[in-house]
């Protein structure tokens, strides 16, 4: 893990395009500026949980970048900043990067779950829905669960399952100690989205955490 005096890069996650339902998911937790849809992203998450605040502060003051969130959390801080310039996010991906340390010595995201329900029954669906309080789910559809650790990797998952599959995001978090993200669709467009989301996690480079 990448480290800066005694400073721990957990995540820097890239997103290169927000898709509409994740985007407008996403945004009902915002408490600064609202991304929306078609943007790039970018989220990090340092440890010990203050040091977010002097990454936030950097990349703002070095990048023309717009915070969205920014969370000082019991072990780990973590931010989020988006733009409609991918040029913009790289250069704060640089920036965290002068800080902290390259990428590929973050740690790497490792999926503990990803399964699939498929002919969802209607206690459940209700159950799932106000469970997860964010979209819908309907009966008979099939239903991906994905759980991911570091948590803030389950914003790319998500994002990735819509960008490559007709489906609907029920659901995602993306902080605490793992990120879940939940989708419903045929169980042909589910399938499409869980490779999609496993590609672009399988994806990032990294170290390996001890289980």
């Amino acid at each position: 893990m990448a480290k800066n005096n005694g400073s721990i890069l957990r995540a820097c996650v890239y997103i290169d395009k927000m898709q509409p339902q994740y985007s407008a998911l996403f945004s009902k937790e915002v408490k600064g500026d609202m991304p929306i849809e078609g943007m790039a992203q970018l989220y990090v998450e340092v440890s010990p949980s203050t040091e977010i605040l002097r990454a936030m502060d950097a990349v703002l003051k070095e990048t023309n970048v717009r915070p969205g969130v920014l969370l000082v959390e019991r072990n780990n801080g973590s931010m989020e900043v988006h733009s409609h310039s991918r040029t913009d996010i790289e250069h704060a991906k640089a920036t965290i990067e002068a800080r902290y340390g390259l990428v590929e010595s973050q740690v790497k995201p490792r999926v503990l779950s990803a399964e699939i329900i498929t002919k969802v029954d209607a206690y459940e669906a209700q159950l799932l829905t106000n469970f997860v309080r964010t979209s819908y789910m309907i009966a008979d559809q099939s239903l991906l669960i994905l759980e991911v650790v570091p948590s803030c990797f389950a914003t790319l998952a998500c994002n990735e399952a819509e960008k490559h599959a007709n489906v609907t995001i029920v659901g995602f978090s993306w902080t605490g100690a793992t990120g879940r993200v939940y989708v419903a669709g045929t169980e042909s467009q589910v399938i499409a989205a869980k490779e999609a989301a496993l590609e672009g996690i399988n994806g990032i480079p990294g170290v390996e955490m001890s289980r």
